[in-house]
C-alpha cells in the first residue's frame, strides 16, 4: 500500500484489484455471508464509501479475496500489502481513531455553537425561567395561620380545568415540531397566566422562553423577534399591550411579524402563549366593515391558524379534583369554603391585590378605610353612608394631615381608589 493512501483509498484500491483480476470474486453475496453483513455493504466497503463497524469483519474481507488471489496465482502489484492482515489492523485501528478524533472534535463544536446560539437567542431557558411572579402570575393568598415561610409552596396546588387540554395538546405538537398560537381570554384573575406556566413545566429542558418587555412591549418584539430560534416560548401575557397600540399601525407591524415567525419553515416549532380579557379580544377579532378594518392582522394573528379558549368567571373543573386539591393546600381550602359564585382565583389572587392597595393608599384614603372597619365593628351594617364614612375619616385625621391632604375632591378621589376591582374581587371599600 502507499503511504499516501487514506483508509478508504485502500479499500478502493482493494475492491478495484478484484474486479480487475479477480473477476469481482468472491462475489458480494459470498462475502456478505461470511461477514455477516448485506451484500450492499460489501460494495460500500470496497468502495471506501463506509466504514467497516468491526475489526473482523475487515479482515474476514480481505481474507475471503486474498486466498482467492492466492488459488488463481495472481499477485497483487509491487510494493503493495493487499492481503496482509497486520497491515489491516493496524490501519484499521489508527482510522477508528482518527474518526473518533473527529467525532470528538464536532460534538464539541457542536456543544460551543449550542452555547454560543443560546446566549445570543432571546430569553431564557425553560429549566433556568425565573419565578412565575416574573412572568406576571399573580401571588395567593398566605394559608391559614401560615406564619412560617416556605412553609407551602410558591404557587397553590394546580387544579386542571377544560382549558388545561387544549395546552396539553398545543405543547404536544410544539414538541413534534409544529409551531402553535394559544390565546386563552378571560376576565381579570380567572387563571389564564398559571395555566400557561403550567404548560410551559411540560417542555423539554432545551426549549427556551421569551418574554419581551424592554425597552417597550412592542420595540421589545420588533428588534428582537429576528433573533428568535426553534424550540422558543413565546411569552405574550395580555397580548392587547403588544396589538392594541396608540399607534395602530404600530400594532400591526407587531402582529404581522408574528404571522411571519409562525409560518416561515425552518424557525419553529414556536409555541406562543397569549392571554386576553373578553374586551379586548372583541376589539381585535373585530370583523371588518365595507368602510373601515381596524386590527386585520392582529385578526389574522388570532383567529387563522391559532386555537383559543376562554376561561369561564366560576371555577369549574371536576370535583375530586378540586377536593384533593383542597386537602393538599390549605390556600386551595379556604378558597373553596369563602369564594363567592365559585370564584376561586379571583380569591386566591384578589386578596394580596386588596392588601396592596390599602397600603399604597393615601393618607385620607387609609382614614377612609379606617372609618369604615371601626364603623363595622361598631354594629352598622354593609350599607355605610358616604356621609357618615366622610365625617368619620375626617374625625380620625390628624390636624396635620387634613391640612396637608383634605383637598377639595378627596373624598370622591378616595372612593374611587377604594372601590375599584382589584384582580376580580370588589375593591377594599365595597
Amino acid at each position: 500500500m502507499g503511504e499516501k493512501l487514506n483508509f478508504g483509498q485502500q479499500m478502493a484500491e482493494l475492491g478495484e484489484f478484484r474486479r480487475r483480476y479477480l473477476d469481482r470474486q468472491p462475489s458480494d453475496r459470498a462475502l456478505a455471508e461470511r461477514a455477516g453483513v448485506a451484500p450492499t455493504t460489501i460494495g460500500d466497503w470496497l468502495r471506501g464509501a463506509r466504514f467497516p463497524r468491526q475489526v473482523n469483519e475487515l479482515l474476514t474481507i480481505v481474507d475471503a479475496i486474498g486466498a482467492e488471489a492466492r488459488r488463481r496465482g495472481v499477485e497483487p502489484p509491487a510494493g503493495r500489502t493487499l492481503f496482509e492482515r497486520e497491515h489491516w489492523r493496524d490501519q484499521y485501528f489508527d482510522e477508528a481513531a482518527r474518526r473518533a478524533r473527529h467525532a470528538q472534535a464536532a460534538a464539541k463544536e457542536a456543544q460551543a455553537r449550542e452555547i454560543l446560539d443560546a446566549h445570543e437567542r432571546p430569553g431564557w431557558r425553560v429549566r433556568d425561567v425565573p419565578d412565575p411572579f416574573a412572568l406576571e402570575v399573580h401571588p395567593a393568598i398566605d394559608g391559614p395561620g401560615d406564619d412560617r415561610p416556605g412553609s407551602l409552596p410558591l404557587l397553590p396546588a394546580y387544579v386542571e380545568r377544560d382549558h388545561d387540554a387544549l395546552l396539553r395538546e398545543a405543547v404536544h405538537g410544539a414538541r413534534h415540531g409544529r409551531s402553535t398560537w394559544v390565546t386563552l381570554i378571560g376576565g381579570s384573575s380567572t387563571g389564564k397566566t398559571r395555566a400557561c406556566w403550567e404548560a410551559v413545566q411540560l417542555l423539554p429542558d432545551d426549549w427556551r422562553l421569551w418574554h419581551p418587555i424592554e425597552p417597550t412591549l412592542t420595540e421589545a418584539v420588533l428588534t428582537g423577534l429576528p433573533e428568535v430560534g426553534p424550540r422558543t416560548v413565546l411569552w405574550l401575557n395580555e397580548i392587547q399591550h403588544y396589538l392594541l397600540t396608540s399607534d395602530r399601525s404600530v400594532g400591526e407591524r407587531v402582529a404581522t411579524a408574528l404571522r411571519e415567525l409562525l409560518r416561515t419553515p425552518g424557525r419553529g416549532p414556536i409555541l406562543a402563549l397569549a392571554t386576553a380579557h373578553p374586551e379586548d379580544w372583541a376589539r381585535l377579532t373585530a370583523p371588518s366593515t365595507p368602510s373601515y378594518d381596524a386590527c386585520p392582522q392582529a385578526r389574522a394573528l388570532l383567529t387563522g391558524a391559532a386555537v383559543s379558549a376562554r376561561i369561564p368567571d366560576q371555577f369549574s373543573c371536576e370535583p375530586s379534583a378540586l377536593a384533593k386539591a383542597a386537602q393538599a393546600d390549605p390556600r386551595v381550602a379556604e378558597a373553596s369554603a369563602h369564594a363567592e359564585e365559585s370564584r376561586l382565583t379571583q380569591y386566591l389572587a384578589g386578596v394580596p391585590a386588596l392588601l396592596e392597595r390599602v397600603d399604597g393608599a393615601a393618607p385620607m384614603a387609609r382614614c377612609l378605610i379606617t372609618a369604615a372597619v371601626q364603623l363595622r365593628r361598631l354594629g352598622h351594617g354593609l350599607a355605610l353612608p358616604e356621609r357618615v364614612l366622610e365625617v368619620t375619616a375626617a374625625a380620625l385625621a390628624p390636624d396635620y394631615m387634613w391640612d396637608e391632604h383634605a383637598r377639595p375632591g378627596w373624598l370622591e378621589n378616595a372612593l374611587e381608589y377604594l372601590s375599584a376591582p382589584c384582580r376580580g374581587v370588589p375593591g377594599p371599600l365595597s
